[in-house]
């Protein structure tokens, strides 16, 4: 097998991302998911103070008066109570996943990638991509932010033990009032911390990617023998093959230069007139060829009589000097001949 050493092309690209391969940077989705929700929870503290305030009330009146209400009843009416708040978080936590992926390439949905797959469960595979360098990576990356992490959460407690001993001792603020403020404050600088992780992360899966994407020289040649052109093109490509390899040895009869239905030019030296008509020429037939001074008065003419004059420099030099009047373009400019004659006949300008 051919060593895979060249840039992936752009189709192989696009196909990859039409199967859902794509360059996930799971550090940067977790970053953007927790920093959406503390971001919602921010802007909607009032909510959730009053929502834990009804809580805890429905908990102490059932409680109170246990004699008249049975206890039986405190798990349903807690739960009765979560429920609105319970779909909200969870509609907004589905959301914010998908966008978190959405972000780094783009709205892509793939049923192809969600489907289950026998392969999936192959024990040789699975113990295949375990040690592979996008798995060696995430342990790296999970070790280095457990630490941070740990001297990060350390240095907070430090910091925040005397303030909540105070708050106990003096009553001066709320005990839970200060610990959710606290935490949210690690929080904040947890997020600070694990955004530099997730830079990185995305820059190491997208290199990793490309690497994956890699292919031989063998497989860009079959890819671009595969996709060249259009199909309108490959189609003109092809009748013209078919028809040079069914028609018979003898020379055809040139039709008369007049008939030329396109004329290709160096502006201010060579003019070469082709001719072609599926059915009857198997390829673009040259009728006539001139230079200097008759190359400029006949591309006048052939504009006089509306006929398509294209300056295309190095393909009529190239039929010029390597064909005489009455024999077939050369093989090495039949794709760019066929091209041409594709756009004219997109334009109307020859009949197909």
């Amino acid at each position: 097998m051919a060593e895979k050493t060249e840039k992936p092309t752009p189709y192989k690209l696009k196909k990859s991302k039409e199967q859902g391969d794509l360059p996930k940077s799971q550090e940067l989705a977790k970053l953007i998911i927790l920093a959406m929700i503390m971001g919602i929870v921010c802007f909607s503290c009032t909510q959730f103070y009053v929502y834990f305030s009804q809580l805890f009330d429905v908990v102490f009146i059932i409680t109170k008066k246990s004699q008249q209400i049975p206890m039986a009843g405190l798990p349903e009416q807690v739960i009765r109570s979560s429920i609105p708040y319970l779909i909200v978080a969870i509609t907004c936590v589905l959301l914010i996943n998908m966008l978190a992926y959405w972000i780094q390439f783009g709205p892509v949905v793939v049923i192809k990638s969600v489907m289950p797959k026998l392969s999936a469960i192959s024990p040789v595979k699975n113990l295949k991509s375990f040690f592979s360098m996008q798995k060696f990576w995430l342990i790296i990356i999970t070790l280095l932010k457990c630490l941070l992490l740990l001297i990060l959460l350390i240095k907070h407690i430090e910091a925040d033990i005397n303030t909540l001993v105070t708050s106990v001792m003096s009553a001066s603020m709320p005990v839970l009032v200060f610990g959710l403020k606290s935490m949210m404050y690690f929080i904040w600088k947890a997020i600070l911390i694990l955004s530099t992780f997730a830079i990185f992360d995305l820059l190491i899966q997208k290199k990793l990617y490309l690497k994956k994407q890699k292919m031989s020289m063998e497989e860009i040649k079959k890819e671009y023998k595969d996709n060249d052109g259009d199909p309108m093109i490959k189609g003109i490509r092809r009748s013209m093959a078919m028809s040079l390899l069914q028609s018979p040895p003898s020379p055809r009869p040139s039709p008369p230069a007049d008939k030329a239905n396109m004329i290709l030019v160096n502006p201010l030296h060579y003019a070469v007139a082709l001719y072609y008509q599926p059915g009857e020429t198997p390829l673009p037939l040259v009728l006539y060829k001139v230079r200097a001074w008759q190359a400029r008065q006949y591309c006048t003419l052939a504009q006089q009589q509306g006929k398509p004059v294209i300056q295309k420099v190095w393909l009529t030099r190239r039929i010029f000097f390597t064909t005489d009047v009455g024999e077939f373009i050369p093989l090495e400019t039949i794709n760019q001949v066929a091209k041409i004659y594709s756009s004219l006949s997109h334009a109307g300008t020859i009949k197909k």
